[in-house]
């Protein structure tokens, strides 16, 4: 798997931290390997009992199409597999600065693979199709996320994947494990929305928090609310406590600034 990287415990929760004052008591799974990087989980999410159990110490996620496995061997497998790893990142390329790019992901439209349980194990059922990715990618945030609930019925909604490209010339050898794109958050947003939200869920994962790429996430929400939408659009309320520091931080740099 070559050398995996620790991100340190989040901080209590404050004006200038993302993560929770406190763990609730019914964690399913403690902790998170996102292709190399591992980290805590905040919240419990509904990853299926039968695959990765009640009491979970580690889940291993794929960073490339969000597949999981409870077992280091078959996650391993799988990377070396994974169609996503080197092919061209999900969805439709919207916008792209320096290393950064953003991909929008329809969830009706999302790729249709064969069901390997969502998981990095064989197929149960060959014939079976479903929409993995925005699914996979939902179970994920709600690690990290209280109050999402959307995560098998991703059809009404659009996701903006923000991507970080590899540097360019590439790293050295020892760093051959961050030369593939990595998606580092993403904000999902309905497709039809009675209440004008031009945003349902944001989150930008843990390791990639704190330099300023959800006030990016939220200037897009706004600016496709503006040139697609044609109207004044804001966030599905109410919000959480880290939608509410983010949007506080957005709006406090574009009054201030």
């Amino acid at each position: 798997m070559g050398s995996m990287t620790a991100v340190s415990p989040p901080k209590p929760l404050s004006s200038s931290s993302t993560s929770p004052s406190s763990k609730p008591s019914n964690l399913n799974i403690k902790t998170v390997v996102l292709g190399t990087t591992l980290f805590e989980t905040w919240y419990p999410s509904f990853y299926p009992e039968e695959l990765v159990g009640r009491d979970l110490d580690r889940l291993y996620v794929c960073q490339w199409c969000f597949k999981y496995c409870r077992d280091l061997v078959p996650f391993l497998a799988h990377r070396k597999l994974c169609n996503a790893r080197n092919g061209p990142p999900p969805g439709q390329l919207i916008y792209s600065k320096d290393n950064y790019s953003i991909h929008e992901v329809d969830g009706e439209e999302d790729q249709v693979l064969p069901l390997y349980p969502s998981h990095c194990d064989k197929p149960r059922e060959i014939n079976t199709i479903v929409k993995l990715f925005s699914q996979n990618l939902s179970l994920f945030a709600k690690l990290f996320l209280d109050n999402k609930s959307v995560f098998f019925d991703v059809a009404s909604f659009n996701y903006y994947l923000l991507l970080l490209h590899p540097p360019s010339p590439p790293l050295p050898g020892p760093h051959q494990h961050q030369q593939q794109n990595q998606i580092i958050g993403f904000f999902s947003k309905e497709k039809q929305s009675w209440d004008a939200n031009n945003l349902a869920c944001i989150l930008v994962f843990p390791p990639w928090q704190r330099l300023g790429h959800g006030r990016t996430l939220i200037a897009l929400s706004y600016e496709l609310s503006r040139l697609v939408d044609r109207r004044i659009g804001g966030p599905e309320r109410p919000l959480s406590a880290l939608g509410r520091i983010g949007y506080l931080k957005f709006w406090g740099a574009r009054v201030g600034g």
